[in-house]
């Protein structure tokens, strides 16, 4: 599936899943807006830029930014671990990875949250969900406390990946994780 198909099935298809079945779970009262495929409003391309996926608008007014990323189960068989992007066909070195390290060099924004999916053979929901607290992922991998275990490219050579075996992610770094049961819970 080429890089357009894949982004189109994860914004039309998965994405509006995770909404319902995770999202509106942990942010109940939030309004989760969509900035990955409006083109014609400048802030949202902005904001999509800089791997920001979603806008998370609470009732308080507040908000966040999560970045996302599924993955077929035909993909994750032998594979459980937390992938960025270093590399494309299409942008070449222009990717999620090397836009969140100049965002932090220059002190722009990065999401706040960044969820991560694997879906499940029907796609119909996910075999295992987990979200990760961004920031305290990106300090420790800034500071060589958490280096990647290996770089990887697709088996169509169309894009390179960072990964993190999500087993060696403290857990500190999830506010949610279907396989620990990790909630937001747990921090209040």
């Amino acid at each position: 599936m080429s890089y357009e198909e894949n982004s189109q099935w994860s914004v039309n298809k998965i994405q509006p899943i995770a909404i319902k079945q995770i999202y509106n779970k942990i942010w109940p009262n939030a309004k989760i807006i969509e900035l990955d495929n409006d083109r014609k409003d400048l802030l949202k391309v902005i904001l999509d830029k800089s791997g920001s996926d979603k806008l998370i608008k609470f009732n308080d007014g507040g908000i966040a930014f999560l970045g996302q990323r599924f993955r077929r189960i035909s993909n994750t068989k032998n594979y459980d671990d937390f992938t960025l992007r270093v590399w494309n066909y299409v942008a070449g070195e222009k990717v999620e990875f090397n836009k969140i390290l100049m965002a932090l060099e220059n002190n722009r924004n990065v999401a706040n949250y960044y969820a991560y999916g694997h879906v499940n053979l029907q796609e119909t929901g996910f075999s295992k969900f987990r979200i990760i607290d961004f920031p305290k992922f990106l300090s420790l991998v800034a500071s060589n406390r958490l280096p990647p275990y290996q770089r990887i490219k697709t088996n169509e050579k169309d894009a390179e990946f960072l990964c993190w075996k999500f087993k060696k992610i403290p857990p500190y770094c999830f506010i949610y994780n279907s396989e620990r049961k990790i909630t937001l819970e747990a921090f209040f």
